[in-house]
């Protein structure tokens, strides 16, 4: 099936709904929703891939499905706004690395962090690392997510009950409100002597949200403190983008070595260069206003300009689901951007055991 350029990825997390039982929250501004960023020029981001909460000034945490892999931050945001249609550009900040609890299963130390390209405008929540949730206990649960009337990215926060605390998870009960599908990676707050503390990070729940499973901060301590140290390490700044360089022939080792919104990828003549994250290798070409047939008009700092194959597509006709190519290039677009956000969001669901009708909670 042909890829087209045309079409805008879009990412739907199942029957999403909000936390149930919750209110609209202007309080949590450390709690964020994590978006993808669509490539096309001109479109802020508007889907929700998940919840999380700023932990250090360029450090959120998250839950491992919401990436399943570390390459996946290239292609993110972070919206710290308390409803994402009223974002501005300086609401969202770019996520440039991350870290997955490398004993992460399916329901299991189901955490990672994300690190930012520069300092978030909010504050840090506060981990608690040293105490578990305790059974009977109150947490205010926060979350994003598309309610059952059709209004998405709306933060929104209520009260659960603890329940039973296992070695490295906790369940909560609705009282009256319950994590839900877009909530995924959302902290779990009880009130300490301190003040509020995150003892949990959501993982998931039943399909009709009235039980759900927080994963235990204090049992991920060892993780998140050898993460935050080393993702809080100071790095050389990324590369200014520069549109003339020629990307099909300059080379890069990592991510790092590519401007904010690049990627480092494999070329076809097994060297790697920088590409418009979540795109194919190619090069910029004429200024755009629209996508010229399937050739994409991206962003191109403050401009945009169409995004152009290394290799001009050969037409060739297969059978099957094989890409079929005009004369147009309808088949050299990338299909990694939505294939990595579809296994971001439907990975865990696919290889988890659905545990007595435990489903996903993205």
């Amino acid at each position: 099936m042909a890829a087209s350029a045309a079409a805008v990825v879009t990412v739907h997390a199942g029957d999403a709904r909000a936390i149930v039982g919750g209110a609209p929250d202007t309080t949590h501004v450390a709690v964020v929703a994590i978006q993808p960023v669509s490539p096309s020029c001109g479109q802020p981001p508007t889907e929700i891939q998940c919840t999380g909460t700023l932990v250090a000034p360029r450090i959120v945490v998250t839950a491992a499905h919401c990436l399943n892999d570390v390459d996946t931050a290239q292609l993110m945001a972070v919206t710290f706004a308390a409803d994402v249609a009223t974002a501005t550009d300086a609401d969202r900040v770019r996520a440039i690395d991350a870290r997955i609890d490398p004993t992460w299963t399916s329901g299991v130390d189901d955490v990672a962090l994300l690190r930012l390209e520069q300092d978030a405008p909010v504050a840090p929540a506060t981990l608690d690392l040293a105490s578990p949730a305790k059974t009977s206990a109150s947490v205010t649960v926060v979350g994003f997510g598309a309610d059952g009337a059709g209004n998405t990215g709306k933060r929104l926060s209520g009260t659960a009950l603890v329940g039973t605390v296992g070695a490295g998870d906790f369940e909560i009960s609705a009282s009256p409100a319950m994590t839900c599908n877009g909530d995924s990676g959302g902290p779990a707050f009880e009130t300490e002597g301190s003040g509020e503390q995150i003892v949990g990070i959501t993982s998931y729940g039943n399909e009709a949200c009235t039980t759900g499973t927080e994963m235990r901060v204090d049992a991920l301590s060892s993780f998140l403190t050898s993460a935050m140290a080393d993702l809080s390490a100071a790095l050389p700044p990324r590369p200014a983008l520069d549109t003339s360089v020629d990307t099909c022939t300059a080379t890069c080792a990592s991510h790092a070595d590519c401007p904010i919104g690049m990627w480092c990828v494999a070329r076809d003549d097994g060297t790697k260069g920088c590409a418009i994250a979540g795109l194919d290798p190619g090069h910029f070409g004429a200024a755009c206003t629209q996508d010229d047939g399937d050739t994409p008009c991206v962003s191109a700092g403050t401009a945009c300009k169409l995004w152009l194959p290394c290799t001009p597509p050969a037409s060739t006709v297969q059978g099957g689901c094989a890409v079929s190519q005009d004369a147009g290039g309808s088949g050299w677009l990338a299909v990694v951007f939505a294939w990595l956000i579809a296994r971001a969001l439907f990975g865990m669901r696919l290889s988890c055991a659905r545990k007595s009708g435990i489903g996903l909670k993205v």
